[in-house]
């Protein structure tokens, strides 16, 4: 996507969401810093922020042709600081 937006071949407007990459290591990941800020782009290609999925006990799936998986019990105290 970065390549295409750099040589003007995007042929339609995105705008894309951070996660991470570690189950448990949310956080730290988080604070380790990505390489970008929320924002970041032009009116063609953004960076929308960490986006709904700041833990992955919180992962809401876009899937719908399957039924939702059961979020777990420890999601809310994982969304805690």
């Amino acid at each position: 996507m970065n390549e295409l937006h750099r040589n003007g071949e995007l042929s339609i407007r995105l705008a894309y969401n951070l996660f991470t990459q570690k189950p448990k290591q949310e956080l730290s990941d988080f604070q380790a810093g990505p390489k970008c800020k929320a924002r970041d782009g032009d009116d063609f290609y953004r960076v929308n922020g960490a986006g709904e999925m700041l833990v992955f006990s919180a992962a809401d799936f876009e899937d719908f042709l399957v039924p939702r998986p059961d979020l777990l019990p420890v999601m809310e105290s994982e969304l805690k600081l």
